[in-house]
């Protein structure tokens, strides 16, 4: 039997006092999981991912904070983790930890469990794609549901701990809706200690006229697993603005489709992928369903060692995206001979009026600039790491938030410290 297959002997998870409603839901997400199970490598969304890590060791989901200790590991994590005056929400092992998190509500912020929202649960179900969504929807336990109106000036961070001395898969699921006219900025954190899989699912919808600023820091321990898919609804004259580093984990994987539903709707999305051995993918799906919309993507990888940088990039324009603005960038440092970096970007245009470009580029450290920074007496390793920088730091150049850009630029940094 594969390990995938185990996964069907599971009943689905169960909360305390759950309603029908999400029972069946689960139930609903375990059959689709029959039919699914995990990607093949014939399945060219998933070619380019390698699976054996998640094939070849079983990961039963996790129930309860069986470790006493887990929670004060997690607060001395939160104390490290802490966006500068965020408004915090904490997930230790997928269940809510209220005297870790921010108790205060703003206004405009409504922040409720997702156990307890079984309503916002129900249109989760269409990020039921894969298996491995699938999963997610059968074993959350809990999640947040964040709703946004008006004009929210504190950073939101949802921090997601892991922790986990035997292998375990820690499933989740978020839901985040910002209001007609709503503003705000919102900080995923996933990070953890020991061996386990964290497997998550999300919706984001943006509505009319509303701006969101979201970013996304996978940190995982190193011989950790990270699989996410988020779907973004994008409203009329809205704008988001998506940005992902991976700076952790072995396999990673962050999924995003991201749907321009409305006029003169805006997605924005940067990615950095730092490496130093396994793989990770960010794959996107960006969808120009109405007139005279617009996407800048540009993803970045810095790959050293035996690390595997994957970039899949898919922008779609309907026939209903005439004056569709669209622009998609890869490009990937390898420090190393036997990094590696792969890139497959596509365009799919159904409508006439467009106008629509691509690129992507595989390079390593130049030389002359090396040479340049050294005879000006620079130390070598120095030298190195201002030239990285240099060209990790573009990714995440557009963040508007001062203080979110410092986080995610210290996270560089920390990685930097550590690369060879």
């Amino acid at each position: 039997m594969s390990v995938a297959a185990a996964y069907l002997d599971l009943p689905p998870s169960h909360s305390e006092g759950e309603p029908g409603l999400v029972t069946a839901q689960r139930q609903q997400a375990l059959d689709h999981f029959r039919t699914k199970l995990f990607p093949k490598r014939n399945n060219e969304a998933w070619r380019l991912t390698d699976l054996k890590p998640l094939e070849g060791t079983f990961f039963p989901p996790a129930s309860e904070l069986a470790d006493p200790n887990a929670v004060a590991q997690a607060g001395r994590i939160v104390e490290q983790e802490r966006l500068a005056d965020s408004l915090c929400l904490v997930f230790v092992n997928g269940l809510y930890i209220s005297h870790l998190s921010s108790p205060e509500r703003p206004d405009g912020v409504m922040i409720a469990q997702l156990k307890n929202k079984p309503t916002a649960a129900e249109p989760l179900l269409a990020l039921i794609e894969n298996g491995f969504s699938a999963l997610a929807a059968a074993h959350f336990l809990d999640g947040p549901v964040v709703r946004i109106e008006g004009e929210v000036e504190r950073p939101i961070q949802i921090i997601h701990i892991s922790l986990n001395d035997e292998p375990t898969s820690v499933h989740s699921l978020t839901r985040i809706d910002l209001a007609a006219e709503a503003s705000a900025t919102v900080l995923e954190t996933h990070i953890g200690r020991g061996s386990y899989w964290s497997n998550q699912g999300s919706l984001i919808v943006v509505g009319a006229n509303a701006n969101l600023t979201h970013g996304k820091i996978i940190a995982e321990d190193d011989s950790a697993h990270h699989l996410a898919r988020q779907a973004v609804r994008i409203a009329a004259n809205a704008k988001y603005d998506g940005y992902v580093l991976v700076s952790g984990g072995s396999l990673v994987r962050q999924d995003t489709m991201a749907d321009l539903q409305g006029e003169k709707g805006f997605a924005g999305y940067n990615g950095l992928i730092l490496r130093k051995t396994a793989q990770a993918t960010i794959a996107t799906e960006i969808t120009h369903d109405a007139l005279a919309c617009e996407t800048r993507e540009v993803v970045k990888s810095v790959v050293e060692g035996d690390g595997h940088a994957v970039f899949q990039g898919k922008i779609t324009v309907t026939p209903e995206g005439q004056k569709t603005n669209a622009y998609q960038l890869s490009q990937a440092m390898l420090l190393t001979d036997t990094a590696r970096a792969d890139a497959k970007p596509e365009l799919e245009i159904f409508a006439d009026d467009v106008k629509c470009s691509h690129g992507s580029t595989v390079g390593d450290l130049d030389d002359e600039q090396l040479f340049y920074l050294i005879s000006r007496g620079i130390p070598k390793d120095e030298a190195r790491a201002i030239l990285i920088r240099a060209f990790a730091e573009a990714a995440l150049d557009p963040i508007e938030h001062e203080g979110l850009k410092a986080y995610m630029a210290a996270r560089l940094d920390v990685w930097l410290g550590a690369a060879s």
